[in-house]
């Protein structure tokens, strides 16, 4: 019997950072210039062990992930606690500054010194799990990579704390902080401030499909916690407007009015 439905087959298409034909960039101008890239062999890779512990084995890798909530955010978030002028950013940051949370595993912190930060952190972990489990891998970030900041950093480099023989993922990413940066203080840690936080969430949604459904809901909890505080930024008052409330969730102009956002 031949099927009614003609299905095309997957396909994979690349990921455009940004369409500039067809869309704004919402943070200011920005672009990728190859030009101005480093060579293949200048663009990073794992830093050299500042530790002194001995090789890690299976015994501490294990000890490594069953006691990984008492090692590595106890040791990031001391860290930032200590040095007031590091900056947590990202979904940590969004998790501790708003109500609706989200999961999210990695810490993302701007800071004056990231490469000093980020190995500080790596032998902090080493000597907790008494074992060289953690390093410090250098990526080079192309501009146009990310979302532009409105007083972006001249520094093109992203510090990863990572731990290769656990997985594959990283604990942290430590870059260079970007000027006059808007922040927020709570419990003795800095944070970036919402405002810069929405408008990357707004740039992510467009620029790159593959985290617009993350985007989109961080934008919603950033939403969600100024229209519950009543403190809706000036500059988004346009774009929010006025809330519309239907029993247990609420619908914003920014997002299609099938969505519905439970408030938990």
């Amino acid at each position: 019997m031949i099927s009614p439905f003609k299905i095309k087959p997957f396909e994979i298409k690349p990921l455009n950072l940004i369409d500039t034909s067809t869309s704004k960039p919402l943070m200011g101008n920005f672009t990728l210039n190859q030009s101005q890239e480093p060579p293949p062999s200048e663009r990073g890779g794992m830093l050299p062990d500042t530790g002194k512990q001995p090789p890690a084995t299976p015994a501490h890798i294990q000890k490594y992930r069953e006691e990984y909530d008492t090692i590595v955010p106890p040791t990031i978030l001391s860290s930032l606690k200590r040095h007031k002028g590091d900056v947590l950013h990202g979904g940590r940051s969004l998790n501790a500054l708003v109500e609706t949370k989200r999961e999210s595993k990695d810490f993302d912190v701007y800071s004056s010194q990231p490469k000093r930060r980020a190995q500080e952190i790596e032998a902090s972990i080493d000597r907790k799990v008494g074992a060289d489990i953690a390093a410090v891998k250098k990526v080079y970030i192309p501009k146009g990579a990310g979302p532009p900041h409105p007083t972006p950093s001249s520094e093109p480099w992203l510090y990863q704390v990572v731990t290769p023989l656990v997985h594959g993922d990283h604990e942290a990413d430590y870059m260079k902080t970007p000027h006059k940066l808007k922040t927020v203080r709570k419990e003795g840690i800095t944070h970036e401030a919402l405002p810069i936080a929405y408008k990357k969430a707004e740039w992510r949604k467009q620029a790159q499909p593959l985290f617009a459904g993350k985007a989109s809901q961080d934008m919603r909890r950033i939403e969600e916690h100024w229209m519950n505080h009543n403190n809706i930024p000036s500059e988004f008052k346009d774009r929010i407007g006025k809330v519309q409330q239907f029993g247990f969730g609420y619908t914003s102009p920014l997002f299609k009015s099938s969505q519905l956002v439970n408030v938990v």
